[in-house]
Parts: C-alpha cells; sequence; structure tokens
C-alpha cells in the first residue's frame, strides 16, 4: 500500500513537472523551425532526479549525540580497565600499589570528564568533516548544470528561438532548481541584489581591501551570519550569473553583439570548483 502510494505521487508530481513546461517550450519549435538552429534548450540539464540524497537518516543533532554517545561508552569502559590497573599499581600509571590506588580512586571523576571531552570533540570533528563532503558533493554535482543551463538560454535566445520574458522563465526555474538541490547543505541565504554587476566573489568576498570590499556600503559585499559555501556560491554564482544571462538576452534582443562570461568558482575544501566560460553572441 505505502509503495502504490509513493508511485502514485511520484507520477503526479511528473505530471505537473511536465505541463509546468509544456507552456514554455510550446512557442521553442515554431521559432526553431524558423531559424533552422538546433534547440538549445533540449540540452537543459534536470537537477532533482540526480540529486543526492543528503537529507535522508537521522539529523545533524541525533548523529552527533549518537557518536558522543557511542565514544562516551567507549570511554568508560576503557576507564574501568585503567582503574583496575592503576590500584594493583600496574599498566599506564604503573608506581608503587599505594599511589596507584591513590590514582584509581581519582579516574573516575577526572578520566570521566576527560573521557567525554575527547568524545565531543572527536563527534563534532567527524561531522564537520561529513558536512565540509556533502556540501562538496551537492556544489560539485549541480554547480555546473545551473551554468550550463545559463549558455544554454543565451544560444537559444541568440538563435531566436525564445524572447526575454521566455528566457526569465528558464533562468528563474534554474535557480530555483539550483536552491532545491543544495537545500540540506545551505546554511543562509544571500539574495543577490544586482545594483551593480561589477560586484563579484573576486572582487568583494576574496578581497575585502578592494572598492567593493569591506569600505563598500553595497549589500552584495557583505554576508549573512550564518552563511556557509553553498550561500556564497548561490549569491556570486548562481543568482549573479542569472542575471548576467538575461542582461545578455536583453542585448541580443536589442540587437547587440558582445560576450558573457560566467566566472570561475574556486575549489575549496572538498568543492572542486569550476572553470569560467564565455558565450558570445
Amino acid at each position: 500500500m505505502e509503495v502504490a502510494l509513493i508511485l502514485g505521487g511520484v507520477a503526479v508530481l511528473y505530471l505537473l513537472l511536465e505541463n509546468r513546461n509544456a507552456s514554455i517550450s510550446a512557442g521553442i519549435s515554431s521559432n526553431q523551425a524558423a531559424s533552422g538552429s538546433p534547440n538549445y534548450l533540449s540540452g537543459l540539464v534536470n537537477f532533482g532526479p540526480g540529486a543526492p540524497a543528503f537529507g535522508s537518516g537521522p539529523s545533524s543533532g541525533q548523529k552527533i549525540t549518537q557518536e558522543v554517545g557511542a565514544g562516551i561508552g567507549a570511554g568508560v569502559a576503557t576507564l574501568g580497565v585503567l582503574g583496575a590497573g592503576s590500584a594493583s599499581g600496574i599498566g599506564l600509571f604503573g608506581g608503587a600499589a599505594a599511589a596507584g590506588t591513590a590514582l584509581g580512586a581519582a579516574i573516575p571523576i577526572i578520566g570521566t570528564l576527560a573521557v567525554v571531552a575527547i568524545g565531543v570533540i572527536s563527534a563534532i570533528e567527524k561531522h564537520h568533516q561529513e558536512a565540509i563532503a556533502n556540501e562538496g558533493h551537492a556544489l560539485n554535482q549541480n554547480d555546473p548544470i545551473a551554468i550550463g543551463d545559463f549558455t544554454l538560454v543565451v544560444q537559444a535566445a541568440k538563435a531566436g528561438q525564445i524572447n526575454y520574458q521566455t528566457a526569465q522563465q528558464y533562468v528563474d526555474q534554474i535557480v530555483a532548481d539550483w536552491y532545491l538541490s543544495v537545500r540540506s547543505v545551505q546554511k543562509g541565504h544571500w539574495a543577490y541584489q544586482g545594483s551593480d554587476l561589477n560586484v563579484t566573489y573576486a572582487n568583494s568576498y576574496a578581497n575585502r581591501s578592494g572598492p567593493y570590499g569591506s569600505s563598500s556600503k553595497n549589500p552584495d559585499s557583505h554576508a549573512p551570519d550564518p552563511c556557509n559555501g553553498a550561500c556564497v556560491v548561490g549569491h556570486y554564482f548562481i543568482e549573479r550569473g542569472a542575471q548576467l544571462t538575461l542582461m545578455a538576452v536583453q542585448a541580443i534582443q536589442a540587437g547587440q553583439h558582445g560576450t558573457v562570461t560566467y566566472p570561475v568558482i574556486p575549489p575549496h575544501d572538498a568543492q572542486s570548483g569550476l572553470p569560467a566560460k564565455t558565450v558570445s553572441f
């Protein structure tokens, strides 16, 4: 019964997505036939089905609690052995039996606190490394999809297959899908205002001493707290990339020629980064 309900839900979701895309795609075929160009938008890559399911299983808090509990349990078991050894003057502490007995009596308090501290630190570090790995995996998978889809929108506009309004629908969907695919690893959201598209990662976030750095009053130069890697990439490369795409489409519609460059996404921790990509129109 549960399987049937799940399959039914998937089918309904699929139909909704198909209906959403049908209205957008309706005008593309006729424009494609008229222009004789390949349908660039047929190459758009979907985010959702390939996105990793990082959200399944215990929550972050539950995992830390479980790991700390396991660490304390193992430490307490070890403590009993150390205490017994010390009481007989044998083991790590050595020395006379009387001295060992005194140490053994002190261990249940001091030793337990040390074991708890070690267990907590170990669990937090393990969780931190897992979070970095998951964040890197999500961004490495979805950043190339978003940037690649932006370039296809520009190429479709260049070929006369879509107008500005249709391009905006595609761009909005690309941004929404990217955020949906990284939501399990994202901390904080930093909307790109775009009052000055010259505010980039390189000259504001990575270079705080520049004109767009700490001294700038532009909100696109100052990250909220918290704002992790996914938050920063979403701001400077996905949301700004969307605005660059629409700026290029607008220029194309006005009969202008030029280039649009999606800048390098630098590697960081488990994030492999992405090279710059330029599209001519």
